[in-house]
């Protein structure tokens, strides 16, 4: 490896009438060798440029030959190594044995730094080549098994330097000849390579659930519990995340930092939940701000980790390191191509993943629980609904972090300007777009520099595609929905507020009960045609049924009042029949009060009973009766389940409807659909 010590700082200046030595042409010599290396290294890249793809040949179980393909590449230290054809390599010897003299200690420049382990490594040729005795097959030297060459062996080229040395007189002249340095380029099999740290794949991390099957809902107590377990699922799964972050990052993350994020996820209070807090829906949210910003930072240290390797003993500058076997382009061994990148690159790349990895763990020091955020408001003038409920547009929830709004469960209040998330938001060293990153408490700043963002509505938002809307939980719906409805429509926002009230959820319930009852009924009256009455004047008593048949299937359950005059019907005539009331004759629209007044046929009112006992109709009207909400005077009631797809963004997407849910009193929370509900 070249280092400062090892780098050549001066060459010869030859001079007229000098007197020329070898050292100074060999100084003169290694100092361009040097710096053209140095000009591959630094400038163009490393490793595999095209080609030098391999396989192996067997017979049964024995290996007999190495294959390997034509192709360039650079070695860690610029050495250039130029296949020009194929290769089939049947033959292999000792390294040790008739090993030419080495320029370099196992072409190491720095023997200190030498620790690559060519013991027991194998110099691979092909038939042509091995005219030695020292020379033998592949299977006959080493018997070579499938399973020996995948457990043992990797798969290298070495960039070889030896020396011939002349005789120095011949018959005639006894001038020196000089002595050649020799280049080769040897396949070889060496001791196998652990390998080096694979690329992290982002894709796994965090995968924190949204609450989605809201129809299942069915009580403010559910709806918060279904948010809680939301939370608490994913509580060991962020802790254990963020662990293991800082686990590794430990190689080239600073250590102040390292210190900060360790005591910061030991203290934090961002997973301490009230379950009965109104507030919880936004743990949710901070969630998904945490993964986004997780899956950033390990998406850029996938990008760039080569650059910041810790592991010096990798670092191998006279060898090609083509991989294991069989061939596998990621197996953390091949030394695929790697462009050279600039210092100033690096550092800014550096730099940025330090930004990265201190925004995760800020967000987590300064997220604020319930009390702290209504504190917060209390303080920054919030007084007001007006004030207090804020829309911000911001680009799609796909989008990254850096181009969302900041939330306003982030304790910013009164000190926007400065603030550490504020400045480590867009995960940008430089800063440079701290105006145009909106949040919650912009409304409350003083600086010049965030005069423009106060009112975010003024500038050009059509490329928003959703505003988020805050500070409503904990408030009184119907002021909270006028507030947000006039911001709306004084901004002419594309988006639409629905109130649901969490008591109507009830109704949901209903819908399974009410399906078994219809179900259970028309079998009933598909069997009701074989009961024929003795007395003709009976002819008629089927048509109650019938015209409640078609009642119940025309009404929704949501319909409270007319469900119960309907499943009352129900009750009355089957009652009639089960205790042969008395009547002067049975009408065809017969009424409830009437039906009191049928005079029944004993034999038909007994097998009407069975029937009912038999589908179970009674019980099952009075399972529906039981839930219907008491005291509900109306007969439309919107509920969860009359949207499709809801889910929880923390406002409306641009086209869409904000569902603001209460409990008569309160506003508990909210999810949007992308579409304008009809109500």
């Amino acid at each position: 490896m070249i280092t400062m010590e090892t780098m050549k700082t001066k060459y010869p200046k030859y001079t007229p009438g000098q007197y020329l030595t070898s050292a100074n042409l060999n100084d003169s010599l290694d100092f361009v060798s040097q710096q053209e290396r140095l000009t591959r290294w630094k400038l163009l890249g490393k490793g595999i440029f095209n080609g030098l793809k391999y396989s192996y040949d067997f017979n049964g179980n024995k290996v007999t030959s190495i294959n390997l393909q034509a192709g360039t590449g650079l070695t860690d230290e610029g050495f250039l190594i130029d296949i020009t054809s194929d290769g089939k390599f049947t033959h292999c010897v000792e390294f040790g044995k008739m090993n030419p003299s080495n320029t370099y200690p196992l072409g190491i420049d720095n023997p200190a730094l030498s620790s690559f382990p060519l013991t027991g490594g194998f110099r691979l040729l092909n038939k042509t080549d091995a005219n030695s005795e020292a020379y033998q097959s592949i299977s006959s030297e080493i018997n070579l098994s499938i399973n020996d060459l995948q457990s043992k062996y990797t798969f290298a080229l070495y960039y070889e330097i030896g020396e011939i040395h002349t005789s120095k007189c011949s018959p005639g002249d006894c001038n020196t000849k000089g002595d050649y340095y020799t280049v080769s380029i040897v396949p070889m099999l060496v001791n196998k390579l652990n390998n080096t740290p694979k690329k992290l794949d982002f894709q796994t991390f965090l995968k924190l659930s949204s609450l989605r099957e809201i129809s299942l809902i069915s009580s403010e107590n559910g709806f918060r519990k279904k948010i809680n377990d939301t939370i608490a699922s994913n509580h060991l799964v962020v802790k254990d995340k963020l662990k293991s972050i800082i686990s590794f990052s430990k190689n080239f993350i600073p250590e102040n930092l390292i210190s900060e994020a360790t005591a910061t996820i030991s203290n934090t209070n961002f997973l301490n939940i009230n379950n009965n807090s109104s507030f919880n829906q936004y743990y949710i949210r901070f969630g998904r701000d945490i993964r986004k910003a997780v899956n950033e930072y390990l998406q850029f240290f996938n990008e760039t980790q080569k650059w910041f390797a810790p592991n010096q003993s990798t670092f191998y500058p006279k060898l090609l390191i083509l991989g294991n076997f069989p061939l596998k382009s990621d197996d953390g061994i091949r030394n695929n191509w790697v462009p050279a990148k600039t210092n100033n690159r690096k550092q800014f790349a550096l730099n940025r993943l330090n930004s990265l990895f201190n925004r995760i763990f800020t967000l987590c020091k300064y997220l604020m629980n319930e009390r702290e955020l209504l504190d917060s408001l209390i303080t920054s003038g919030a007084t007001n609904l007006t004030s207090r409920i804020r829309i911000t547009p911001q680009r799609g929830l796909s989008a990254m972090l850096s181009d969302s709004a900041i939330g306003y469960y982030y304790n910013l209040a009164g000190s926007v300007s400065g603030h550490p998330i504020y400045a480590l938001w867009d995960g940008e060293p430089s800063n440079e777009y701290l105006d145009q990153i909106y949040n919650y408490w912009d409304f409350s700043s003083k600086s010049e520099e965030r005069k423009q963002l106060e009112n975010p509505f003024s500038f050009d938002w059509t490329a928003m595609e959703h505003f988020l809307i805050e500070g409503h939980i904990g408030t009184k719906p119907d002021e909270a929905s006028k507030v947000i409805i006039a911001k709306i429509q004084n901004l002419g926002l594309p988006a639409k507020v629905v109130m649901v009230d969490i008591r109507n959820e009830s109704i949901v319930g209903i819908r399974e009960k009410y399906q078994l009852f219809l179900e259970a009924y028309r079998k009933f009256l598909k069997e009701l045609k074989s009961v024929e009455p003795t007395n003709p004047i009976y002819t008629g008593y089927k048509k109650p049924f019938e015209k409640m048949s078609i009642q119940l299937n025309e009404l929704s359950p949501k319909d409270i009042l007319s469900v119960k005059t309907v499943l009352n019907d129900v009750q009355s005539y089957t009652t009639m029949f089960a205790s042969a009331a008395k009547a002067k004759r049975a009408s065809g629209d017969v009424t409830t009060e009437a039906i009191a007044k049928v005079t029944v046929d004993s034999n038909v009112s007994a097998k009407i009973s069975a029937l009912m006992d038999k589908y179970e109709i009674g019980k099952l009207r009075k399972d529906i009766y039981d839930i219907l909400p008491k005291g509900v005077d109306t007969q439309s009631q919107i509920t969860l389940d009359d949207f499709v797809g809801p889910e929880y963004t923390g406002g409306v997407p641009k086209g869409g409807t904000f569902i603001m849910v209460h409990n008569g009193s309160t506003v508990i929370g909210d999810f949007s659909v992308p579409y304008f509900f009809k109500e």
